[in-house]
């Protein structure tokens, strides 16, 4: 998720109009849960370039041919980071498992997969066990 000055307006008049409703003063703390909304995009955008980050890493180790052991661990890496992304957006692990199966299935009914059909198939079967 991209922070623009849209977001940041929205953000800011939702915050006006709550202030208005309760009836809140200047120099009144705010709420806890404000701090949640601010700390969770802050979380998210963390997540967004640790996941950047670690996209880079894994490139550089396969380009210069990184043992299968340092390969496995960013992938590790990478997929600890889109599951805790994936909960910071609200969708559950079984809801992301479910949703990758599906476009899996879809891709394998639509498209001209077959040379990936197999890779597919395997990574289909394993989120269906899940």
């Amino acid at each position: 998720m991209q922070i623009t000055v849209e977001k940041i307006m929205v953000l800011w008049y939702t915050i006006l109009l709550h202030k208005q409703k309760t009836g809140r003063k200047e120099g009144d703390t705010v709420p806890e849960k404000s701090f949640d909304v601010a700390r969770n995009i802050r979380m998210t955008q963390e997540l967004q370039c640790q996941m950047l980050s670690q996209v880079a890493d894994l490139f550089t180790a396969m380009h210069n041919n990184a043992s299968k052991a340092e390969q496995t661990e960013l992938l590790a890496k990478l997929e600890i980071s889109l599951r805790l992304l994936a909960g910071r957006l609200g969708i559950s692990q079984d809801g992301l498992s479910r949703k990758a199966a599906m476009t899996l299935k879809a891709a394998l009914v639509q498209e001209d997969v077959s040379a990936w059909k197999s890779d597919l198939l395997t990574v289909l079967h394993e989120l269906e066990e899940t």
